[in-house]
């Protein structure tokens, strides 16, 4: 749908976590952890070099590749060893798929490769897990909005190639196309009145759920200006929203849904800085309960001063119309309350850790702003 270019270069660099996977399935079991430490560093410290400097990428594609590619560090560290040789596996896997998502110009390749990330995240959780059958039923429901968003999306292909006079040349069958194509993201992304539980008690399946999650975001980001695509997404997110903010969070990863709606609004009105944000928000709330006081990964994942979702916060309301600004702020606002109330006597003292959160929040938005490559849409 696009032509390429230089992202060719992209897709060779973004296939490490797949090398990493095939090289530690065959590595013996007695050296599989820390090979699987030194792939998982090396990926992490030298991906966000090729998706800056190498040509062809944008802004969007590269803060979201750095974020995901320290995902396989992350599940090691979170105490998955005992696992380490067949999920670590599935796990290179499934984060190659969302890097591959981020960085591939093309519609139809993008949504294949968040379907196999889900098919491979699933059977990671399938095998160790004994509710193998409802792992499989939740994934079909996202499967199933993989077949619909590529249907969409073939719908827009045909009428833009018909040329049927519209100013974006979608062609008659563009409105029908959107429908389709807003649904199935949607349904990639875990929004609307049904969204994917997050109750994991696995970290690294909340860990990959985030970054296949946000390959459909930055896809919907892309794909907001086609027809009746923004409309329903502002919709389920808000609806996501809401369903959030009405349930009473005990843990951190209950928040987890609630910043997928918040940043499929962000995408929808394309401020990517706050996609950017949102998602390394949701990393920190996946991986954070390990090391981190749950209270304070409560406020922070509420929005509370001085977290990066405030400062997203802060650029949806520089980005967004006043009277969405106000309605976002309604509906996240009880959230916040609550958590406030529950957790009162955490306080909100600025730790080191506090600190360090929001200068690598504006950290992102600032790299964002000085990324000289021009954003690619289909």
């Amino acid at each position: 749908m696009i032509n390429a270019g230089p992202a060719s270069l992209l897709f060779a660099v973004t296939l490490w976590p797949w090398l990493a996977a095939f090289l530690l399935y065959l590595t013996p079991a007695s050296r599989q952890i820390s090979t699987a430490m030194t792939f998982a560093v090396a990926g992490g410290v030298l991906t966000p070099f090729a998706v800056w400097l190498l040509p062809g990428n944008d802004p969007l594609a590269a803060g979201c590749s750095c974020l995901v590619s320290f995902v396989p560090l992350l599940v090691l560290r979170a105490g998955d060893d005992h696992y380490v040789g067949k999920g670590m596996v599935f796990s290179f896997a499934v984060v190659g798929c969302a890097l591959q998502a981020l960085n591939i110009r093309d519609v139809f390749a993008v949504t294949a490769l968040c379907g196999t990330g889900l098919v491979l995240s699933a059977w990671r959780a399938a095998s160790r897990a004994q509710r193998a059958s409802f792992v499989w039923d939740m994934t079909r429901s996202r499967l199933a909005g993989v077949v619909v968003a590529a249907l969409g999306a073939a719908w827009l292909a045909l009428g833009r190639q018909a040329g049927v006079g519209t100013e974006t040349g979608l062609g008659g069958g563009s409105v029908l196309g959107g429908v389709f194509l807003a649904a199935g993201l949607g349904m990639m992304a875990g929004l609307g009145p049904s969204p994917v539980p997050e109750e994991h008690e696995d970290t690294a399946e909340n860990l990959l759920e985030v970054a296949l999650r946000f390959a459909a975001i930055v896809l919907i980001w892309r794909l907001n200006t086609a027809p009746l695509v923004r409309e329903i997404i502002l919709a389920a997110g808000f609806v996501t929203l809401l369903m959030m903010s009405s349930r009473r969070q005990k843990t951190p990863i209950g928040l987890l849904s609630g910043l997928v709606g918040l940043a499929a609004i962000a995408a929808a009105f394309g401020t990517g800085n706050a996609v950017v944000l949102l998602c390394f928000s949701a990393l920190l709330l996946a991986a954070g309960p390990r090391w981190i006081n749950n209270e304070y990964l409560l406020l922070l994942g509420a929005g509370a001063p001085p977290s990066p979702v405030f400062v997203a916060f802060l650029a949806l309301g520089l980005a967004l119309p006043l009277s969405w600004s106000v309605a976002l702020f309604v509906v996240w606002l009880p959230a916040l309350l609550r958590i406030r109330k529950d957790y009162h006597r955490a306080g909100l003292a600025m730790s080191r850790f506090d600190i360090g959160v929001l200068a690598m929040g504006l950290a992102s938005a600032l790299l964002l702003q000085w990324h000289p490559e021009p954003v690619w849409r289909p």
